[in-house]
């Protein structure tokens, strides 16, 4: 196996890359980075947008922000050769085509074919045929050649890449979305701020573990706070935003969580080892309950069935009770968990250790079974009061019932409800459920308040 190969091996296997899809789907997106002589863009196998005509292939690409790969030179045809050697994609066409009837091989993109690396023979199919590209190998070991395939049918899986920067900041949108420095609630792979034409604001955005992609649909965010927190902080804080510390369930998700904590401004201690809280601790009253590794839970009550403790953890050096991501190589980040204590300060620092935390949204409160935070994200369900919480879950207190504003619940405030009685606007304060109507359950809610409110 080639030292490149090595490479996007060892990539894929640290979680570095934040997409994440299911088996026979899409495979992971690897990126072909700057700093190894590379363009920075992303490549991936998928076999979810094959099938049919090429041209069907390229346009559900497209919705994915991608396009179907091409290659400008053989260093980038080695890395693509690569990675569809890890993915089981040895075979898979990419953005090359002729059409019936013509001499002239072009890419999807339009850019011109200046670089082919056709095998001994090939293209040998008929003129008369639409065909398209497709790597090469023999006897399940990959080669630097193409071939070309006549028939549609054919298309198994596809080499997709990404390489769009709408914002010109010199970094591919696709990384951005998927670490969360730029705005992808919509999931399309093209930063929000550039589809709504506005400046892109690069920052620390939630992003979701798409179930397209592969899992749960749940949404993470790395979260920073100023001074020294200690976990149980850190729980508070996560469940006011409407989430809770996240919890992990598989080896999947554990990439997924520690690319999200990847950011460097998370990571404290001499080394840099210490990274931020997760939603694992020891419960004493557990029946199993021993030390060090005996007793753990996750703040959800979910089962403590995937860990991931680095080598000799947990240890319960000092009553370390709490769970948070660890790296013992230097300033690398990590996908492994340490044991430490709740408001541990590491000498000779003199600072806190861990200053950050991952917050995971999980809840579908109306059964919809679509996470309730993405539906506030996309304005698609309100949450007035910003607590991460739609206000259509939240039942109502006797102040949002309180319509004219006097401390108590009376004929006031049941005079301005059958007043605004129907299709409720901007300025209709009755519509105490904020269904867009003021009808029988206002009523109904108003009543069951009706008398002073509490102070």
């Amino acid at each position: 196996m080639s030292t490149l190969r090595n490479s996007i091996q060892a990539s894929v296997v640290a979680g570095a890359t934040l997409i994440a899809a299911s088996a026979g789907a899409q495979s992971a997106a690897v990126q072909w980075k700057a700093s190894e002589g590379g363009n920075g863009h992303w490549y991936a196998v998928s076999r979810k947008i094959a099938g049919g005509g090429l041209d069907d292939c390229q346009a559900r690409s497209v919705s994915m922000g991608a396009h179907l790969a091409t290659m400008s030179n053989v260093a980038e045809h080695q890395f693509i050769l690569d990675v569809a050697y890890l993915q089981q994609g040895l075979w898979s066409a990419f953005g090359c085509f002729r059409k019936a009837g013509t001499l002239q091989w072009m890419w999807v993109t339009g850019e011109p074919l200046s670089y082919t690396a056709w095998a001994p023979g090939e293209p040998n199919g008929a003129i008369s045929d639409y065909a398209f590209c497709q790597l090469w190998g023999s006897n399940g070991i990959p080669n630097l050649t193409w071939d070309d395939n006549t028939t549609p049918s054919g298309i198994g899986s596809v080499i997709v890449e990404w390489d769009a920067d709408c914002n010109h900041d010199g970094i591919v949108d696709y990384g951005q979305c998927h670490d969360g420095t730029l705005p992808d609630y919509n999931g399309d792979n093209i930063p929000d701020c550039c589809e709504r034409r506005e400046a892109c604001v690069v920052g620390n955005y939630p992003v979701q573990w798409r179930i397209g992609d592969g899992e749960n649909g749940h949404w993470y965010q790395l979260v920073f706070a100023d001074g020294n927190f200690g976990w149980l902080t850190a729980k508070r804080n996560a469940e006011s935003m409407g989430g809770h510390l996240a919890t992990i369930g598989s080896e999947r998700e554990n990439e997924v969580v520690a690319a999200i904590g990847s950011h460097p401004s998370a990571w404290r201690g001499v080394g840099d080892f210490y990274g931020p809280w997760l939603g694992g601790f020891q419960d004493p009253s557990s029946s199993n309950y021993h030390e060090p590794d005996g007793g753990w839970r996750w703040v959800t009550g979910e089962a403590w069935e995937f860990t991931s403790w680095c080598q000799g953890l947990p240890n319960n050096a000092g009553a370390q009770d709490y769970l948070h991501l660890y790296s013992p190589t230097f300033g690398q980040g990590g996908a492994l968990w340490d044991d430490v204590e709740e408001n541990f300060i590491f000498p000779p620092v003199g600072g806190p250790i861990v200053v950050s935390s991952i917050v995971e949204w999980s809840a579908d409160c109306n059964h919809d079974n679509i996470v309730d935070y993405g539906q506030i994200l996309l304005g698609q369900l309100a949450d007035t009061n910003i607590n991460g919480i739609p206000d259509i879950c939240e039942g109502p207190t006797c102040r949002d019932v309180d319509l004219f504003r006097d401390g108590a619940v009376n004929g006031a405030d049941l005079g301005i409800l059958l007043i605004q009685w129907g299709v409720a606007n901007a300025n209709t304060v009755s519509d105490i459920n904020h269904d867009g109507r003021v009808d029988g359950s206002d009523l109904a809610a108003l009543l069951a308040f009706w008398g002073p409110c509490p102070q």
